[in-house]
């Protein structure tokens, strides 16, 4: 195959630093870890999402934020799987992004992966403001419209998430095609003699990319901390409120509430465990880029890195409905309602 004007040509000593097969683990990785987190997840997310249609009890204003979580659970787990699974069936080269079809299949995949990141970052939030208020607040609470409140909040986070995304679209804007003379007589030889690549006109929009995605996720990190320090030191004086007035053991309203601001707490720690590996990563790699392009780690390394983080964060998509479960019995008798098919 001849390479024309307007392609980059690479020659049989630099071939190999630009395209690489894919390696067994990235395999494995990609065509089973990966589709069974994502089935999981859509499976797990959908029953959440299924629980709380059935049952009319369960149309609270934190499960509105909890079953909108859920959908852009399974958007970000779909999306960010059915991209990697794409990208390695369309070609036996590593980085090749010729499976996008063109700067528009790149743009929308990357749409939908940021949106569904950030809705989910905002969602995480609000779920925590919203037990707050209920917690530290609850007459507040009461007083308000707490499930209009809810949607309006949800649409807003939304809103913002999309704008957010419609940022990241420049970054595939440029297509980028190299021409790989491969060594004679090598392994690779019958390999495809193109790679295609989507990269931003400038070099500062990479870097935008990755601030826009840490700088929130550290924001709403310290902002759910506050949060939670703020709940259980509320529950802590209520619960000593009810010891100073003998009426530790009355009432199941107060111990419900208090189930379910552990369960949030849990919930929000746990994706934020999740997700750090990513965004430290992330982080560090600005960090190499500002001082001049030195990183710690080789390509190689910083390939299987990012593998491994990259799946915690899928988990953290499937994972939710479990802990709603595990950690709240309202949850689970939900469940076994909404399955055995009868209305409460």
């Amino acid at each position: 195959m001849e390479c024309n004007g307007g392609v980059h040509n690479v020659t049989q000593d630099d071939v190999l630093l630009i395209a690489q097969p894919h390696t067994s683990s990235e395999t494995i990785m990609t065509t089973v870890v990966l589709p069974l987190i994502a089935v999981l997840g859509v499976l797990s997310n959908g029953a959440f999402i299924f629980v709380v249609s059935r049952l009319p009890h369960m149309r609270t204003p934190t499960n509105y934020y909890l079953v909108s979580l859920a959908v852009a659970d399974i958007m970000d787990v779909c999306a960010g799987v059915g991209d990697k699974l794409l990208l390695f069936l369309s070609s036996p080269i590593s980085p090749d992004e010729a499976g996008y079809g063109g700067p528009a299949g790149c743009m929308l995949a990357n749409f939908i992966t940021n949106t569904s990141y950030f809705t989910t970052l905002f969602l995480i939030t609000l779920v925590s403001l919203e037990k707050f208020y209920a917690v530290c607040h609850p007459m507040r609470v009461a007083r308000g419209q707490a499930g209009r409140r809810a949607v309006r909040a949800i649409t807003c986070a939304g809103m913002v998430a999309v704008l957010l995304s419609l940022t990241f679209l420049p970054t595939c804007g440029v297509k980028i095609e190299f021409c790989l003379q491969w060594p004679q007589g090598s392994d690779h030889a019958s390999s495809p003699s193109t790679v295609i690549t989507y990269s931003p006109p400038y070099d500062w929009m990479s870097t935008y990319t990755r601030l826009c995605r840490t700088f929130p996720f550290f924001a709403t990190l310290v902002a759910n901390f506050v949060f939670y320090i703020r709940i259980i030191r509320a529950l802590g004086r209520q619960v000593a409120a009810m010891e100073s007035h003998g009426q530790a053991n009355v009432g199941a309203g107060p111990h419900a509430r208090n189930m379910v601001a552990r369960m949030l707490v849990v919930t929000g720690t746990a994706y934020f465990v999740l997700l750090a590996p990513l965004e430290v990563t992330q982080l560090c790699f600005l960090i190499g880029y500002f001082r001049g392009h030195v990183y710690v780690l080789d390509e190689h390394q910083a390939s299987i890195l990012f593998q491994v983080v990259r799946i915690l964060s899928y988990i953290n998509s499937a994972s939710n409905p479990f802990i709603y479960g595990v950690i709240n019995r309202k949850y689970r008798e939900a469940y076994k309602l909404a399955l055995r098919c009868k209305q409460q």
